[in-house]
């Protein structure tokens, strides 16, 4: 289903951005293109009023001057006495550029000949010009006024470069976009991938929680389903021994229960959290004495270190931190040796308090401290008790991170394992 997913959204994502970035270039050829445009027609404009001044100064026009005008290959220059081709300045074409001459000349007359022929002075028009082959041009007709008549001039510039021009942006945009897809593909691949590795994690999670708990569950309900048929046949003496099995028994499946519900309040952000000033010295004098007895049936001693002066209030959930404490001296108590000690010690830091319960336990193996936060998880056969669920520390953490605090675990100095937790002031 993943696979599915994944690539169903690297493909979005990379439609959606590939086409935003399509969009973009196509705007930006379509600008680039207009301004070489109009700024090769400008250059045009501006050189044709230049050689117009020139001709219009000289009093003897040179086919010298002409050919050199023309050599460059940018502009080719039909000049006309009174309607008369000059012979000079058709000697170095060729038919089809006296045709193409003419045709342009026949073209400007028709469109500006009434413009142009009546003026005492010299007047010119620019136009783009199409001839047969469907080739373009700038084009510009003139008539030069003088004493003996009228000088007609044509000047046309081949826009074969300006499309190559637009040809090579083109391709350089088309080229630059593919690659860019390319890349846009391969890092949606990556992203999406990323993206929904905490959802698929979560769910592997919740798979292996479900499983974990049908297993958990299971256990209890088979002895209660076995007591029962046991009873059925049983004698009025042995009666009691196994009523006791089944309550026993329920009451496991019930704290796995509240467990369980506790831990989903938490996913679903439903349980509540009341804030209020907590004096953490005094709470764990409570959760001290509330595991004595208990410690003592284990012949384990509970040390305590507060500190000497008083500690400000924190602000926090006083039963929810009590449940943190419990848990903690539960699992002390429950995994250290016999003849043990555990040490509470509380601290008041500037920006926070700092909380750990400490016990010279069997302790925890490296490869196990990463996991001992997830739900169902024991580490090994050792902590693999009945009463013990694997749900405590996971509950314990969803507390703490409710509060915007931190708890982690770590060797105990001798033997035994440190739980601390960190609470901002």
């Amino acid at each position: 289903m993943f696979k599915k997913i994944h690539k169903k959204l690297t493909l979005l994502f990379t439609g959606i951005t590939g086409f935003i970035l399509i969009v973009m270039s196509i705007n930006y050829i379509y600008i680039a293109e207009q301004n070489l445009k109009e700024n090769s027609y400008y250059s045009f404009q501006s050189d044709c009023k230049t050689l117009l001044t020139n001709l219009e100064g000289q009093s003897v026009i040179t086919y010298e001057w002409l050919h050199k005008t023309e050599s460059n290959g940018k502009y080719q220059i039909g000049l006309y006495d009174n309607g008369i081709s000059l012979s000079f300045s058709l000697v170095t074409k060729n038919e089809n550029q006296k045709k193409l001459l003419q045709e342009a000349k026949e073209y400007g007359e028709i469109q500006y000949g009434s413009d142009l022929a009546g003026s005492k002075v010299t007047a010119y028009r620019e136009f783009i010009f199409t001839d047969t082959e469907k080739a373009g041009y700038y084009a510009c007709v003139a008539h030069i006024a003088e004493k003996k008549g009228n000088l007609e001039a044509v000047i046309l510039y081949s826009l074969e470069g300006l499309h190559g021009q637009i040809v090579t942006q083109r391709l350089i945009f088309l080229i630059i976009d593919l690659f860019f897809l390319c890349l846009l593909a391969v890092f949606s691949w990556f992203f999406t991938k990323k993206l929904l590795k905490p959802i698929e994690d979560n769910q592997k999670k919740q798979t292996r929680f479900v499983a974990a708990a049908s297993h958990e569950l299971r256990t209890p309900l088979t002895v209660i389903l076995s007591s029962l048929s046991a009873l059925q046949k049983a004698e009025n003496a042995e009666k009691e021994a196994f009523l006791s099995t089944i309550q026993n028994e329920g009451f496991q499946m019930a704290r796995l229960l509240n467990d369980m519900l506790t831990l989903a309040n938490a996913d679903h952000q439903t349980w509540d959290i009341h804030k209020d000033k907590v004096e953490l010295d005094t709470l764990v004098l409570n959760s001290y004495e509330a595991f004595g007895p208990m410690a003592k049936e284990k012949k384990i001693t509970i040390a305590l270190s507060l500190p000497k002066a008083g500690i400000p209030c924190c602000y926090c959930d006083k039963h929810r931190i009590e449940q943190v404490l419990s848990i903690l001296l539960h699992n002390a108590v429950s995994y250290g040796k016999e003849m043990g000690i555990i040490l509470i010690s509380l601290e008041a830091a500037p920006v926070h308090f700092i909380l750990s319960v400490a016990d010279n336990g069997a302790g925890i193996p490296d490869k196990d401290k990463p996991y001992i936060f997830d739900r169902f998880y024991r580490a090994d056969t050792s902590r693999n008790k009945k009463e013990h669920f694997g749900l405590g520390l996971s509950i314990a953490k969803e507390i703490i991170d409710a509060h915007k605090g931190s708890i982690h675990v770590k060797d105990t100095k001798g033997g035994g394992s440190t739980f601390t937790v960190v609470l901002p002031r």
